[in-house]
């Protein structure tokens, strides 16, 4: 197995060396790179060139970087509509993306399936997908595969809150108990369905009950922060890779942005930026940059050797994939 995890993997695509930095500056940057990623779609998507609709992650880029601090490269992630973030901390290659938003040959899935549909198999980021909770019977199915052929490495889906709602989870969750699977659940639990508050759209329960139902192991941290997402996937990855056997982790979080869109939607009345103050200044982003204090870099360090590096590589890999060769659909 490649000592290396996904998370500095992702990071050395971008040319930045990782041996001598602190864990505490790495996941500052893989936060800050895959924030930067969401806000330049955000940015150039009012132009018209990106016929596809985009489900960002701004707020949420914490989870995914934890997660993806205790994976390596033969470990197997699946993923949803808001996939952009998994795609990245799991090392899938930025230009791939890009090209793939713009409907570029170049692109991940051959400029032919769009935000939703992303895939690198070169990362062993196996697909994503826009139907609700379609990748997590795939994913288990995966998960067994890798348990009939003993093979080591883990799986991993991510899904949204609304999934809870889906009866696929359920069976998935059953059968990956029952033959006691290597597979990690992450429930990234924003509040949201759509425009529908969880409270609104499900029964009053600790969401950590779900899995406990199935004899699972269940885990619920605080998704904003870091280091605790960290500390939670480093016990659940433990568990998967000794034990074999899953886990589900519900992480709490919050959408910066619109359901499918680069804007904000504090104007439809739904939520409030006030109501919501809380979670705002619990921005990830900040939250990781606290930790940053004791990296020996100055901030004005971090800006020249790192940030700057993060940022021109994004800059490049938007022009390489505006100058590629569009598909023929």
């Amino acid at each position: 197995m490649n000592n290396q995890c996904a998370s500095e993997i992702a990071l050395m695509n971008i040319g930045l060396q990782t041996s001598d930095i602190s864990r505490e500056l790495r996941d500052y940057l893989l936060v800050y790179y895959i924030r930067q990623v969401e806000l330049k779609i955000s940015a150039e998507y009012s132009f018209g060139l990106m016929r596809t609709p985009v489900h960002l992650c701004v707020g949420q880029e914490a989870i995914p970087t934890g997660v993806s601090n205790y994976l390596f490269q033969i470990d197997k992630v699946f993923s949803n509509h808001r996939s952009h973030g998994h795609y990245l901390a799991k090392g899938g290659n930025l230009e791939s993306l890009f090209a793939e938003l713009l409907g570029r040959e170049t692109g991940c899935a051959k400029g032919r399936g769009g935000s939703q549909h992303l895939v690198d198999l070169s990362a062993n980021f196996i697909a994503s997908a826009p139907i609700l909770g379609g990748t997590v019977p795939i994913a288990t199915g995966a998960a067994f595969s890798n348990s009939l052929n003993r093979q080591s490495g883990i799986v991993v889906v991510y899904v949204g809150d609304a999934v809870l709602e889906e009866g696929v989870l359920y069976e998935s969750l059953s059968f990956a108990s029952l033959k006691s699977l290597p597979i990690l659940y992450v429930v990234e639990n924003n509040r949201l369905s759509v425009h529908t508050f969880i409270e609104n759209r499900q029964p009053k329960r600790k969401l950590t009950d779900i899995g406990k139902a199935f004899g699972l192991k269940s885990i619920e941290v605080d998704g904003n922060d870091i280091v605790e997402i960290s500390s939670a996937c480093q016990t659940a990855t433990k568990i998967l890779r000794e034990e074999r056997r899953p886990v589900v982790m519900f992480c709490d979080t919050y959408r910066h942005l619109e359901h499918v869109g680069p804007n904000s939607d504090f104007d439809l009345g739904y939520r409030s930026i006030e109501g919501d103050r809380g979670w705002i200044d619990r921005d990830p982003l900040a939250l990781a940059k606290k930790y940053t204090q004791s990296s020996g870099y100055s901030e004005v360090e971090v800006r020249e050797k790192f940030e700057g590096v993060i940022d021109s590589y994004i800059l490049s890999s938007w022009k390489k994939a505006i100058d590629s060769k569009e598909a023929n659909v």
